[in-house]
Protein backbone atom coordinates (compact mmCIF):
# COMPACT_ATOMS: atom_id res chain seq x y z
CA UNK A 1 0.00 0.00 0.00
CA UNK A 2 1.37 3.43 -0.91
CA UNK A 3 1.62 6.08 1.74
CA UNK A 4 0.61 9.63 0.82
CA UNK A 5 3.10 12.36 1.56
CA UNK A 6 2.17 15.86 2.64
CA UNK A 7 1.07 17.97 5.58
CA UNK A 8 -2.05 17.63 7.60
CA UNK A 9 -4.34 20.60 8.14
CA UNK A 10 -3.25 20.86 11.78
CA UNK A 11 0.44 20.96 10.81
CA UNK A 12 -0.24 23.74 8.31
CA UNK A 13 -2.24 25.75 10.88
CA UNK A 14 0.58 25.43 13.43
CA UNK A 15 3.15 26.58 10.85
CA UNK A 16 1.03 29.61 9.89
CA UNK A 17 0.53 30.52 13.56
CA UNK A 18 4.28 30.36 14.23
CA UNK A 19 4.94 32.50 11.15
CA UNK A 20 2.39 35.09 12.34
CA UNK A 21 4.03 35.28 15.79
CA UNK A 22 7.52 35.69 14.31
CA UNK A 23 6.35 38.43 11.91
CA UNK A 24 4.53 40.33 14.66
CA UNK A 25 7.78 40.44 16.64
CA UNK A 26 10.04 41.29 13.68
CA UNK A 27 8.06 44.04 11.91
CA UNK A 28 8.52 46.77 14.58
CA UNK A 29 12.27 46.25 14.58
CA UNK A 30 12.32 46.50 10.79
CA UNK A 31 10.65 49.91 10.92
CA UNK A 32 13.30 51.07 13.42
CA UNK A 33 16.04 49.77 11.15
CA UNK A 34 14.52 51.57 8.16
CA UNK A 35 14.26 54.88 10.07
CA UNK A 36 17.85 54.61 11.31
CA UNK A 37 18.96 53.87 7.75
CA UNK A 38 17.11 56.98 6.43
CA UNK A 39 18.79 59.15 9.08
CA UNK A 40 22.23 57.74 8.26
CA UNK A 41 21.69 58.12 4.50
CA UNK A 42 20.55 61.73 4.87
CA UNK A 43 23.58 62.55 7.03
CA UNK A 44 25.85 60.97 4.42
CA UNK A 45 24.15 62.95 1.63
CA UNK A 46 24.62 66.19 3.57
CA UNK A 47 28.26 65.29 4.19
CA UNK A 48 28.70 64.60 0.48
CA UNK A 49 27.03 67.93 -0.38
CA UNK A 50 29.48 69.84 1.80
CA UNK A 51 32.48 68.04 0.28
CA UNK A 52 31.14 68.59 -3.24
CA UNK A 53 30.58 72.29 -2.55
CA UNK A 54 34.17 72.69 -1.38
CA UNK A 55 35.65 70.79 -4.34
CA UNK A 56 33.48 72.70 -6.86
CA UNK A 57 34.61 76.03 -5.35
CA UNK A 58 38.24 75.01 -5.68
CA UNK A 59 37.74 73.65 -9.20
CA UNK A 60 35.86 76.75 -10.40
CA UNK A 61 38.05 79.16 -8.41
CA UNK A 62 34.96 81.10 -7.35
CA UNK A 63 32.34 81.06 -4.60
CA UNK A 64 29.99 78.08 -4.48
CA UNK A 65 27.00 78.14 -2.13
CA UNK A 66 25.29 75.36 -0.22
CA UNK A 67 21.87 76.58 0.93
CA UNK A 68 18.32 75.71 1.93
CA UNK A 69 16.15 75.14 -1.14
CA UNK A 70 13.06 77.16 -1.96
CA UNK A 71 9.71 75.44 -2.61
CA UNK A 72 10.39 74.53 -6.25
CA UNK A 73 14.12 73.81 -5.77
CA UNK A 74 15.13 76.51 -8.24
CA UNK A 75 17.04 78.84 -5.92
CA UNK A 76 18.26 79.40 -2.39
CA UNK A 77 15.81 80.54 0.28
CA UNK A 78 16.19 84.28 0.61
CA UNK A 79 15.60 85.95 3.94
CA UNK A 80 14.11 83.89 6.72
CA UNK A 81 16.85 84.87 9.13
CA UNK A 82 16.51 82.73 12.21
CA UNK A 83 15.04 79.78 10.32
CA UNK A 84 17.33 76.80 10.50
CA UNK A 85 15.06 74.17 8.89
CA UNK A 86 16.85 72.39 6.04
CA UNK A 87 14.43 69.43 6.08
CA UNK A 88 12.86 70.09 2.67
CA UNK A 89 16.23 69.87 0.94
CA UNK A 90 19.22 71.91 -0.14
CA UNK A 91 20.96 73.20 -3.24
CA UNK A 92 24.45 73.66 -4.51
CA UNK A 93 24.72 76.86 -6.55
CA UNK A 94 27.37 78.88 -8.30
CA UNK A 95 26.12 82.37 -9.02
CA UNK A 96 22.66 81.85 -10.52
CA UNK A 97 23.39 78.30 -11.74
CA UNK A 98 21.99 75.40 -9.72
CA UNK A 99 24.63 72.67 -9.77
CA UNK A 100 22.88 69.96 -7.74
CA UNK A 101 19.64 69.47 -5.79
CA UNK A 102 18.97 67.28 -2.76
CA UNK A 103 15.30 66.66 -1.94
CA UNK A 104 14.25 64.97 1.30
CA UNK A 105 11.25 62.96 2.38
CA UNK A 106 9.17 63.55 5.49
CA UNK A 107 9.89 62.54 9.06
CA UNK A 108 13.44 63.82 9.46
CA UNK A 109 14.65 66.99 11.12
CA UNK A 110 17.62 68.60 9.40
CA UNK A 111 18.88 71.81 10.94
CA UNK A 112 21.63 74.07 9.76
CA UNK A 113 22.63 77.70 9.67
CA UNK A 114 20.03 80.31 8.79
CA UNK A 115 22.55 81.79 6.36
CA UNK A 116 23.99 80.16 3.25
CA UNK A 117 27.27 78.26 3.46
CA UNK A 118 29.61 79.98 1.01
CA UNK A 119 32.77 78.16 -0.04
CA UNK A 120 35.34 80.54 -1.46
CA UNK A 121 37.54 79.69 -4.44
CA UNK A 122 40.26 78.63 -2.00
CA UNK A 123 37.97 76.01 -0.41
CA UNK A 124 37.63 77.99 2.82
CA UNK A 125 34.39 79.32 4.28
CA UNK A 126 33.73 82.69 5.90
CA UNK A 127 32.69 81.23 9.27
CA UNK A 128 32.35 77.74 10.77
CA UNK A 129 28.92 76.08 10.57
CA UNK A 130 27.16 73.12 12.18
CA UNK A 131 24.32 70.99 10.80
CA UNK A 132 22.42 68.09 12.32
CA UNK A 133 20.22 65.23 11.14
CA UNK A 134 17.79 63.30 13.37
CA UNK A 135 14.25 61.91 13.44
CA UNK A 136 11.43 64.41 13.96
CA UNK A 137 10.75 63.56 17.62
CA UNK A 138 14.26 62.21 18.27
CA UNK A 139 13.10 59.74 20.89
CA UNK A 140 15.62 56.93 20.72
CA UNK A 141 17.31 56.88 17.34
CA UNK A 142 20.68 58.15 16.23
CA UNK A 143 21.49 61.74 15.39
CA UNK A 144 24.36 63.02 13.32
CA UNK A 145 26.20 66.31 13.65
CA UNK A 146 28.27 67.82 10.86
CA UNK A 147 30.82 70.48 11.74
CA UNK A 148 32.44 72.56 9.01
CA UNK A 149 35.53 74.39 10.15
CA UNK A 150 36.98 77.62 8.74
CA UNK A 151 39.21 75.87 6.21
CA UNK A 152 36.25 73.92 4.81
CA UNK A 153 36.90 70.51 6.34
CA UNK A 154 33.81 68.67 7.53
CA UNK A 155 33.53 66.12 10.32
CA UNK A 156 30.56 63.78 10.83
CA UNK A 157 29.78 62.60 14.35
CA UNK A 158 27.10 60.11 15.40
CA UNK A 159 25.39 60.20 18.80
CA UNK A 160 22.08 59.21 20.38
CA UNK A 161 19.05 61.38 21.00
Amino acid sequence: MSKQKGFTLIELMVAVAILAIVLSIAIPSFSTILLNNRISTTADELHTAVQLARSEAIKRKKTVTLCRANADFSACVQGGIGSTDWASGWLLTSGTDVLKVWELGQGLKVTGPSKNIDFLGSGMIREPHALSVKEQGCSSGPQYKLDINKIGWVSLEKSSC
